[in-house]
């Protein structure tokens, strides 16, 4: 191999290595913060008129509260905040009447902002008050933790 090709190499390698170190020594904070509630309802008052889960079923409303102190932008999209709701063995995902709901709200949170939204999920009545939230966080590199103390 020539001289040259092995030192172009060498500088190749350190700045891997550079970045990598950068990358794994970076802030322990998190880039975004949040804290939720979940009610377990018959119904709610809609954008379009009152929503009535379906028969033998309750609607959980999951409202988020946010913020982004440090990613350039942080999606409020359901598919983003991928959270499930567990119950009877069942894990079930947003349900359409998330669109409908007056806090839902699409879009991102800015650097330096915060917002309440929410998801909606229908469950079996007879697990209302028996059900368990998996939250999860997806399609970004930010470091998104919970903090209970925020005031949903």
């Amino acid at each position: 191999m020539k001289r040259s090709t092995i030192v172009i190499l060498i500088i190749v390698l350190a700045l891997l290595a550079i970045f990598l170190i950068i990358g794994a020594s970076g802030s322990s904070d998190p880039d975004v913060r949040y804290n939720y509630e979940d009610n377990a309802v018959d119904g709610f008052m809609g954008k379009y008129g009152y929503e009535k889960a379906k028969e033998g079923y309750v609607f959980v409303i999951v409202t988020i509260h946010a913020y982004n102190d440090r990613a350039d932008s942080v999606s409020m999209s359901p598919l983003t905040w991928a959270w499930r709701v567990q119950a009877g063995g069942i894990e079930y995902s947003s349900d359409i009447s998330t669109f409908s709901h007056p806090l839902y709200k699409t879009g991102k949170i800015l650097k330096g902002y915060h917002e309440r939204f929410v998801i909606v999920f229908q469950i079996p009545q007879q697990y209302a008050s028996n059900y368990t939230i998996k939250e999860d966080y997806q399609w970004g590199y930010e470091k998104v933790v919970r903090d209970t103390s925020i005031v949903v």
